[in-house]
């Protein structure tokens, strides 16, 4: 079954949450339609394993194409926002210092506490800005043993990012 591009309502509906939701109830909403119609629990609660199958198509889907989802309140926020330019697109030339770190992945990390601006340089050269981040969150980052694990679970797919490399 070919998958087309669907709208944004859709995949609203299909997790049951409205515009407005934040990425924390969009998440909490895949979670429970998750544990509901995985195709692992589908024979334990004596549903129907292809509908199961289907369905968890559609959830996943819908979370993927909504898990870095922005409501229309917080796009109209952005545009005001003092490090984003005119055009509501974040502004590449925050001057946030960088420490190396010791990991197999990433070469150094940053954190402008005024702006909640995490920033990660890799080791292959790409260098990416995660924005609303807690202080807390970075605080965690640095202490971790291992920052790649600790930023996969806990930065990559929570907040909002764009690549700022200078090539």
């Amino acid at each position: 079954m070919k998958m087309t591009k669907k709208s944004k309502d859709f995949y609203l509906n299909i997790l049951g949450v409205a515009r407005n939701s934040t990425e924390d109830e969009i998440k909490d909403a895949y979670r429970e339609l998750i544990k509901i119609w995985h195709p692992d629990r589908a024979s334990a609660n004596n549903k129907d394993h292809s509908e199961a199958n289907e369905k968890t198509k559609l959830i996943n889907e819908a979370y993927a194409e909504l898990k870095n989802y922005m409501p229309l309140d917080a796009k109209k926020t952005s545009r005001d926002n003092p490090f984003t330019s005119n055009n509501g697109k974040e502004n590449k030339k925050n001057n946030i210092k960088r420490t190396p770190v010791k990991s197999s992945n990433i070469r150094s990390v940053g954190y402008d506490i005024d702006k909640r601006i995490l920033q990660i340089e890799f080791k292959k050269g790409s260098i990416y800005e995660y924005y609303e981040v807690p202080e807390r969150i970075f605080s965690e980052l640095m202490n971790a043993s291992s920052k790649g694990n600790y930023a996969n679970q806990h930065v990559f797919s929570r907040y909002r990012y764009s690549n700022v490399s200078e090539r």
